[in-house]
């Protein structure tokens, strides 16, 4: 674990952040019936100090408790079971930095450049 956080720049590991990241990108297309910009934009604005209160969830037979990130091939994986409160920490500046950037984005202002430093928080 110490070299996960090591080869991170310090940020703690959180196995599935991929698929975290997809799972949230569907979610917010599903909300906002294929606007990507804005349903992403509303779903970090919700859970970004509120990581607890997560439900995303594609399969309607299966109900859990939150938080819940369900992936959306195998129902019994619950990507928010193992989030630590320095999880929570994270999640939170990383959604506040990314609403900062699609709003300029949004404006129409360095949308490359704010893009490519966007990338560089996820990769």
């Amino acid at each position: 674990m110490k070299n996960r956080v090591k080869e991170s720049g310090g940020n703690p590991y959180i196995s599935g952040r991929s698929s975290i990241i997809e799972l949230v990108a569907i979610q917010a297309a599903r909300e906002r019936r294929n606007q990507y910009f804005r349903g992403t934009s509303s779903v970090l604005a919700t859970y970004k100090g509120r990581v607890d209160n997560i439900y995303i969830n594609f399969f309607d037979s299966v109900t859990r408790p939150r938080p819940l990130i369900l992936d959306a091939v195998i129902p019994f994986n619950n990507y928010a079971k193992p989030i630590k409160p320095i999880h929570k920490v994270y999640f939170h500046l990383r959604a506040e930095k990314t609403l900062i950037t699609l709003g300029q984005a949004e404006d129409g202002r360095d949308y490359e450049v704010k893009f490519s430093e966007l990338l560089n928080l996820f990769v």
